[in-house]
């Protein structure tokens, strides 16, 4: 009984390290937290598709983080988070592109690396088959 457990223990750790190197792990402290930082609108008729970036810093990995939130009230969108480490001049995709309509409510990213003065972040929404980052985007932070 006891070697299973400590099998269980080493397998719950090894998982945990690995997710700890791209999103915080459920045990890590999130401080300073700041949302709504940055945001963008898309309009479409009378409807919209809104996005914003949520800033914290994560105290137990000693960096900050940034996640995408995304909302519409009435369309089906597409959101997703981009960063850069050139001061904005490329970008990449951070996250997975989310899809959401009236009925999701708040659709966020998971949180991503944000070390200011190496990486800027902005998000981007779009409709249909454009890419988020062919649609409308926020300023960068």
């Amino acid at each position: 009984m006891r070697t299973s457990i400590k099998a269980l223990t080493v397998t719950a750790v090894a998982a945990g390290a690995v997710s700890l190197a791209t999103v915080p792990a459920f045990a890590d402290t999130l401080t300073n937290y700041q949302g709504g930082v940055t945001w963008t609108k898309l309009y479409i008729g009378s409807t919209t598709c809104e996005a914003v970036i949520d800033k914290a810093y994560d105290s137990t990995l000693g960096y900050e983080v940034a996640r995408g939130a995304f909302i519409s009230n009435g369309p089906t969108c597409k959101g997703a988070l981009y960063r850069s480490t050139d001061g904005g001049r490329t970008w990449i995709q951070a996250s997975d592109v989310y899809s959401f309509g009236s009925s999701s409510g708040w659709v966020r990213t998971g949180y991503h690396w944000d070390t200011p003065g190496e990486v800027v972040n902005r998000v981007c929404i779009s409709t249909g088959s454009v890419a988020p980052i062919d649609g409308g985007c926020s300023y960068a932070v």
